[in-house]
């Protein structure tokens, strides 16, 4: 048993590697059948934990993740975010509707949904 590959697989199974150690480790292990066994044999002895333990995000947590997402948008000037259920559809070539959902710089995000047989111009 080779101590690095012992070192390399707990920090690859404990999730602290970045994600470019991360590559290099699974690059290695597709071509080294020792280092392969190490990741496995960490999994095998963390997995039972993970099924083992529940937690609960405190109950505030989706207010405050909308929060920062509204102050975030609040911060680009000039920018439109449309939820869902906001909005409506226009026309914008025959037989088919856009729904601007979100406008900044120049660039704009909307699906499309058109009548069978409509074309969208290029």
């Amino acid at each position: 048993m080779n101590n690095d590959n012992t070192v390399r697989a707990g920090e690859y199974v404990l999730g602290v590697l970045d994600a470019e150690e991360r590559a290099a480790l699974e690059r290695d292990a597709a071509t080294n059948a020792e280092l392969a066994a190490e990741i496995a044999f960490w999994q095998a002895g963390f997995m039972p934990l993970l099924d083992a333990v529940e937690v609960e995000p405190p109950a505030d947590l989706f207010g405050r993740i909308k929060s920062a997402i509204a102050a975030e948008a609040a911060d680009l000037p000039g920018t439109i975010t449309v939820r869902a259920g906001e909005g409506g559809w226009q026309t914008n070539a025959r037989g088919m509707e856009r729904k601007i959902l979100y406008r900044m710089e120049g660039r704009v995000t909307y699906p499309t949904r058109g009548q069978p047989g409509a074309r969208l111009p290029g």
